[in-house]
C-alpha cells in the first residue's frame, strides 16, 4: 500500500481580547511578526505587492504577532495586536523592563468593541523557552492554511515560497467580490 500521512500543521489559538474581558499572558519571544491582511468574507494574507488583486478592492490592515502562554493554564497561543496595541506594549515594556521579550507578563483588557486594547506590563521573569521563530511562525501560518517553515528558513525565503499560493487565494476572493458586486447591481434594477 502506498499512502501519504495526512498533512498536520500545529495550530495555536489566537488570543483576541473580547470587549468587557481581560486576559493575562506571558510572552515567549520578543521577535515580532507583522502581516498585512485583507478581509473578504474571511481574513486573507496580503503579499503587499502590485500583484495582489484584493488591494484594488478592499484596504489591507496590519497585525503584529507574538507567541505567548495564556495564564494561569500556560496554554501556548499567539497574540494578535493592532498597531496601537503593539505600540502600547512596546512603550510600556521599554519603560519598565528595557524591551519586549520572553518572560514578560502582560494584562490585556478591552472595555468596549470600539475601544483599543489596554496593555499593562506587570512583571518580567528570567525565562528562556526553547522556542524558535520557525516553530511559532509555523503555528501562525497554519491558521492561514499555509505550510510550515522549513528548518533555518528566513521570513523572506518563506514569503517567496508561498507568494504564488497567497496571490491565487486573493485572486479567487477578488473574483467573488466582483461577481457579488455585479449581482448586487443587477438586483437593484
Amino acid at each position: 500500500m502506498n499512502c501519504e500521512r495526512p498533512r498536520r500543521e500545529i495550530r495555536w489559538p489566537i488570543v483576541r481580547v473580547q470587549p468587557g474581558h481581560e486576559t493575562e499572558i506571558e510572552l515567549l519571544s520578543g521577535e515580532w511578526l507583522r502581516l498585512a491582511t485583507h478581509y473578504a468574507g474571511r481574513t486573507l494574507l496580503c503579499t503587499e505587492s502590485e500583484s495582489c488583486e484584493l488591494c484594488c478592492l478592499c484596504p489591507s490592515r496590519f497585525y503584529w504577532y507574538l507567541p505567548c502562554c495564556q495564564l494561569p493554564m500556560r496554554t501556548p497561543a499567539i497574540c494578535e495586536f493592532s498597531a496601537s496595541t503593539s505600540a502600547a506594549l512596546e512603550q510600556n515594556a521599554k519603560m519598565l523592563h528595557g524591551s519586549v521579550g520572553p518572560g514578560l507578563k502582560v494584562r490585556l483588557a478591552r472595555k468596549a468593541p470600539k475601544k483599543p486594547v489596554y496593555v499593562e506590563v506587570m512583571s518580567a521573569s528570567k525565562t528562556s523557552p526553547n522556542l524558535s521563530f520557525q516553530d511559532w511562525a509555523s503555528a501562525l501560518m497554519a491558521v492561514y492554511g499555509l505550510p510550515a517553515f522549513r528548518e533555518y528558513e528566513t521570513i523572506g525565503q518563506y514569503g517567496e515560497r508561498v507568494e504564488d499560493f497567497i496571490l491565487q487565494r486573493s485572486a479567487l476572493a477578488a473574483n467573488k467580490m466582483r461577481l457579488a458586486q455585479i449581482g448586487g447591481a443587477r438586483g437593484r434594477r
